[in-house]
């Protein structure tokens, strides 16, 4: 427990074009600094950011309680968009569960994305599909990461993974990490971690909001939401290519 690691001497936001990792933590790579761990509860691994990133957090941006998203009806962050930017920022969300479980019963997370007549398109988009729990009460969730065609329609780089929500669990936890050109999501205390990476100039994201919508037939309640401001973690700027511990 307690590792530490970082693959290619990259640092955060500095992503290179190469085949995705062979790991189940990462989908195009490990972009920044992360500490995996045994959780005994699953009997496995699982990865979250380094606990010295929170020094990186310079304000915050948004903060929201007990806010409803009903299906078809996207709830926008006041304060993540323009004048305001949420390119580099710290999301952190906690989301009750569904009440009646099913299939059809999903939330999406939008990050680095445009508005137009209140709906949220463009920018990476994390979705969680909820399931019936089993005989154990526990669900098995489907979480995935695709990056949003910014001209509002379609989608690409579609990855997925699934993990355990446990009986008496009674939230999705979810933190994001933005950093323009990089996005990492870090799904119920790292049972699920994606790393989506893409270029600003090819797919322009002209704006930052951060969104949440709801699919199903089910209004779901986000608990809280806190969305930091984050500032430069490198000590020589603009980067260091062998940081130091």
């Amino acid at each position: 427990g307690g590792a530490k690691g970082q693959t290619s001497g990259r640092g955060p936001g500095f992503p290179l074009p190469q085949p995705p990792l062979p790991s189940t933590f990462t989908h195009d790579h490990l972009t920044g600094l992360r500490e995996v761990s045994y959780d005994p509860k699953l009997a496995t691994l699982v990865s979250n950011p380094v606990r010295e990133l929170v020094q990186l957090r310079n304000g915050t941006l948004a903060s929201e309680q007990n806010v409803r998203v009903a299906p078809g009806t996207p709830h926008v962050v006041p304060g993540t968009g323009a004048p305001a930017d949420a390119s580099t920022a710290d999301v952190v969300l906690r989301i009750a569960l569904p009440n009646a479980t099913s299939t059809a019963a999903a939330v999406g997370v939008s990050v680095l994305a445009n508005v137009s007549a209140g709906a949220p398109f463009g920018g990476i988009l994390t979705i969680v599909n909820f399931s019936a729990p089993d005989a154990n009460g526990t669900m098995t969730a489907l979480a995935s990461i695709r990056t949003l065609n910014p001209c509002g329609s379609g989608s690409e780089g579609l990855v997925q993974a699934s993990f355990p929500i446990l009986n008496g669990e009674a939230a999705l936890d979810l933190r994001i990490l933005v950093d323009r050109s990089v996005v990492e999501v870090f799904v119920q205390g790292g049972r699920a971690v994606f790393s989506k990476t893409f270029a600003p100039s090819i797919i322009y994201v002209p704006d930052t909001h951060v969104a949440l919508q709801a699919w199903g037939g089910e209004v779901l309640t986000l608990e809280t939401i806190d969305v930091h401001s984050m500032g430069c973690g490198w000590t020589d700027p603009p980067w260091q290519p062998h940081p130091q511990l």
